[in-house]
């Protein structure tokens, strides 16, 4: 297991814990950070030997959309995200799947989403083959859907990044059954929790997270995966860090 923590190349944190061997940078993520960056020449994070995993821009980026206008501006923003990430040398991108299952609605889901989401990442893959490129999950129920998206983009390069946080709100199956199903197909897990009210990234020591003794098996049943630290409030990682190692013990 290698424990991850995000940062932030325009507000970076000074000291890490010796704990941590991946530096999860998250700004192309941050709304308008891609745009301003063709602007002027924007500050090196140094990484200090550690791997490097990227958060990809996702506000508003469906690459399941039937608009093609859309859809372009979607690859725009994708692109600019990997062409980021490779200065860093980083080992993956992740990227939101943006599937909406509160839709239930076939014609969206059979004649636009899946054609052109897995067109999309067909594209993307081999114009990359470099880089590793995840898909993680947000809204789904299950992860049949990021599943079938994968299998079918067949890449080598493409897969699944599971996000715990996310499928404690909105999965409706078990957690662990989530583990069991995509671990075939990623490299990294989400850490943070909520209170099954809302997508709050808490402290892993706060709201449910503790609670759900699928994601006890899950801390313990992990060996080469990295576990990135996805709270908001960065203060009390250390404290993540810990129970993380507890459960493991």
């Amino acid at each position: 297991m290698n424990l991850c923590f995000d940062n932030d190349v325009l507000n970076p944190v000074s000291t890490i814990a010796d704990d941590i061997g991946v530096i999860n940078i998250i700004n192309p993520l941050i709304p308008n950070f891609l745009e301003d960056a063709k602007q002027g020449r924007m500050p090196e994070l140094p990484v200090t030997g550690r791997d490097v995993v990227v958060d990809g821009a996702f506000m508003d980026l469906n690459t399941g959309t039937p608009e093609r206008a859309v859809r372009r501006l979607v690859w725009e923003k994708v692109n600019e995200s990997i062409e980021f990430a490779k200065r860093y040398d980083a080992v993956e991108i992740i990227f939101l799947s943006n599937f909406l299952p509160f839709l239930n609605e076939k014609l969206y889901y059979e004649s636009w989403f899946y054609a052109n989401a897995i067109s999309f990442w067909k594209e993307m893959t081999s114009t990359h083959p470099d880089m590793r490129i995840s898909i993680a999950n947000v809204f789904e129920f299950s992860p049949e859907p990021l599943i079938r998206i994968v299998e079918e983009v067949h890449a080598p390069n493409f897969g699944i990044a599971f996000d715990l946080g996310h499928a404690m709100l909105f999965s409706k199956i078990d957690l662990y059954l989530w583990f069991q199903q995509v671990r075939p197909y990623r490299l990294s897990l989400y850490a943070h929790s909520n209170d099954r009210t809302g997508d709050l990234h808490l402290h892993i020591s706060e709201g449910d997270f503790l609670k759900d003794g699928s994601i006890a098996r899950i801390i313990t049943e992990i060996t080469d995966e990295r576990v990135l630290l996805k709270s908001f409030e960065k203060n009390n990682y250390l404290k993540d860090i810990e129970i993380i190692n507890g459960l493991r013990q």
